[in-house]
């Protein structure tokens, strides 16, 4: 019986594709996630009690743990390929071949692309890490032990949005690098340089009427949320987006104009290294 769980974008448990019973217990399904992230590792009860239950007796974290224990188990009765290892003394998720979790493929694949031989190959790897990555890890959930994990994790799905957009642009597959430049902005909304990968592609891809309105985008998102303005490397971006607009395209020697960009080569290298110089982050 194949088990999957899902703890990117919220908490789901799918049983042969199937959701399994709910688990009623915001506190037992935050354990699993818990234990998911870091499945293979043993808990003491001790350590799991001092986690979830940090301000209250022991005798109740004890009670409290039974509980949230008994109510994965009875969700996932019938499953004992899922490996929640109850013993006396300690706790853990010991993977096996019928359980998939996200957050653990997410890492491996990335770990395939790290390793990859060629550029196709890596990006093939990246794009199957980002087809888990739906969302910050456990959306929704506030506990502690969650913010560094869902933070590591963010980060781990920039630095793979990024790098395959690059790949992508390599290829000269603009429309692709421009999907993942968006979603990078999904990822982290307020940072500067990856609304310069959108701004930049869409002046690629000769759109500049919407390169300069999501320059204005950006501009009020880093007002609203950082009270900071563009920083000189934006600003030097959409100067030269706004004189490559301004410059007619070349002409064929039918008469009609070339795709866009076409002819434009000294501008698109132009353009393209304005952002290749601009630093990382909000800079």
């Amino acid at each position: 019986m194949a088990v999957e769980i899902r703890l990117f974008g919220g908490f789901q448990v799918l049983q042969d594709e199937a959701p399994v019973e709910p688990v009623n217990s915001r506190t037992a399904r935050s354990l699993l996630g818990y234990l998911a992230v870091q499945a293979g590792r043993r808990h003491t009860r001790d350590l799991l009690i001092g986690q979830f239950w940090p301000e209250e007796p022991e005798e109740y974290g004890r009670k409290q743990l039974r509980q949230a224990l008994y109510q994965l188990k009875r969700a996932l009765r019938g499953s004992g390929s899922i490996g929640l290892d109850t013993g006396r003394d300690s706790i853990g998720l010991i993977p096996t071949p019928e359980v998939s979790i996200d957050v653990a493929e997410f890492e491996r694949a990335l770990g395939q692309a790290a390793a990859a031989t060629n550029a196709r190959q890596e990006r093939a790897f990246l794009e199957v890490a980002l087809g888990f990555y739906r969302g910050g890890l456990l959306d929704g959930f506030y506990d502690d032990w969650i913010y560094p994990e869902r933070d590591r994790l963010e980060r781990q799905a920039a630095e793979a949005l990024d790098r395959a957009g690059d790949l992508a642009r390599a290829d000269g597959d603009y429309q692709a690098a421009l999907d993942l430049a968006y979603r990078r902005v999904q990822v982290t909304s307020p940072e500067e340089s990856a609304h310069r990968r959108v701004i930049r592609t869409l002046a690629l891809l000769g759109r500049h009427d919407e390169a300069i309105r999501h320059f204005e985008t950006a501009e009020r998102i880093l007002h609203d949320e950082l009270g900071i303005e563009p920083s000189a490397a934006t600003l030097d971006l959409l100067r030269a987006i706004e004189s490559d607009a301004a410059t007619p395209p070349a002409r064929s020697t039918t008469g009609i104009h070339d795709p866009p960009l076409i002819g434009r080569e000294a501008e698109r290298s132009r353009v393209g290294r304005l952002l290749d110089r601009a630093p990382i982050g909000l800079g």
